[in-house]
């Protein structure tokens, strides 16, 4: 195996000053791959409020050696365009000579990467997150984005979706390319086991509280109708969305405080703390393309009750993971009655295991290494 790599990771979502949160999956993995080879990360992002024009932020972190470069947006789409080639620019001269490019997220950073890697004649590779390409997703790529990700996925060395559900559905929509499946890193040093004494029956969801994608109205409504058959349980509702905009949903369907608990941003170490201390995790999702926060749960001990959408579906199934059809309120009802009632104990433990031997670091960036690899290897010859 090919060892201490130099890898570029661009990306089009990334944590920032301006969004915290944006991408930190993508951050995950960076810092992942990091404990193998060595990384450096480039992004680029536009700020209104921002007086300069350019402005860069040099930091390392977890041995990934960073560089963002905010720039003055524009109202102007063509201004734009110039200012970030141009921060992307000025962030390259911060980052010394690298042996691969791993891109993530397609559009629009995936025609930077085909661009970067004819420049500077090194390989890429594309990891593919984004829910859009689904065909439950309602949402449609213009002509142009289209026809870059055709090419940059096209040109790729591995175009990588985080699952086989995304990546059937790149597929059959016309996205032609070299797929190998590998999934997102769940940090399983982080969500471990803990027995949980709490008495009160507890019930998290994590999100951005995307009522499109993670039904967020569809779970408020079944948590309504809890409240009128059972008293002994509480909700915990935990994500970066707008909380303005779900609090007012709550009351909308009148239910009771004693029986939901809004909590906002967290940081990894308190969300694993609120899923070491639950019960059950829900996701009632009409789409996903892996649910890593399902995955984080499992590591946790707690159980899972998933729509039919994202990663869960695709691994063996267990008793402690209860697959239900999308949007069907009643199922989820009856399913969270029986674990509120009957209380049924898994070995946390199993769980952990099963969550690392599929998504744990190690497995992670040793699938990652070998895709690095074979991409230098058939880029050479």
């Amino acid at each position: 195996m090919i060892k201490n790599l130099h890898i570029l990771f661009i990306s089009s979502w990334y944590p920032s000053k301006i969004h915290p949160t944006n991408g930190n999956f993508v951050k995950d993995l960076a810092t992942c791959i990091a404990t193998k080879h060595d990384v450096s990360v480039l992004f680029t992002i536009g700020d209104f409020k921002q007086p300069e024009k350019y402005v860069v932020d040099l930091f390392e972190e977890n041995n990934v050696k960073t560089v963002i470069v905010y720039f003055r947006k524009h109202a102007s789409k063509t201004i734009n365009f110039y200012r970030k080639l141009r921060a992307l620019t000025i962030g390259l001269s911060h980052i010394n000579t690298f042996d691969l490019i791993h891109c993530n997220v397609v559009n629009p950073m995936g025609i930077v990467a085909y661009l970067l890697s004819v420049l500077k004649r090194k390989p890429f590779i594309i990891t593919a997150h984004w829910s859009g390409f689904l065909s439950e997703s309602n949402y449609e790529n213009s002509f142009f984005q289209k026809l870059f990700s055709k090419i940059s996925i096209k040109k790729a060395q591995y175009i990588i979706p985080v699952s086989e559900r995304l990546k059937n559905a790149m597929i059959y929509k016309g996205y032609k390319g070299n797929y190998n499946v590998i999934g997102n890193v769940v940090a399983t040093q982080l969500f471990t086991p803990k027995k949980n004494s709490n008495p009160l029956f507890e019930i998290v969801h994590v999100s951005n509280f995307s009522n499109e994608q993670k039904n967020i109205n569809g779970i408020l409504s079944v948590v309504k109708k809890l409240s009128e058959e059972s008293a002994d349980f509480i909700f915990k509702i935990v994500g970066d969305g707008d909380l303005n905009s779900l609090k007012k949903q709550v009351s909308f369907f009148k239910i009771p405080s004693k029986n939901i608990k809004i909590i906002g941003t967290q940081t990894p170490k308190g969300i694993a703390k609120v899923l070491q201390n639950a019960h059950l995790y829900i996701s009632f999702s009409n789409f996903e393309t892996f649910g890593i926060v399902m995955a984080e749960a499992l590591a946790s001990g707690t159980p899972v009750i998933t729509t039919n959408t994202g990663i869960l579906t695709e691994l063996k199934q267990e008793k402690y993971i209860t697959i239900i059809p999308v949007n069907d309120e009643k199922r989820l009802l009856k399913e969270i009655v029986f674990h509120i009632n009957h209380r049924p104990t898994f070995n946390g433990v199993e769980m952990h295991k099963k969550i690392t031997e599929n998504f744990s670091c190690n497995t992670i960036s040793n699938a990652y290494s070998n895709v690095y690899r074979k991409s230098i290897i058939n880029y050479s010859s």
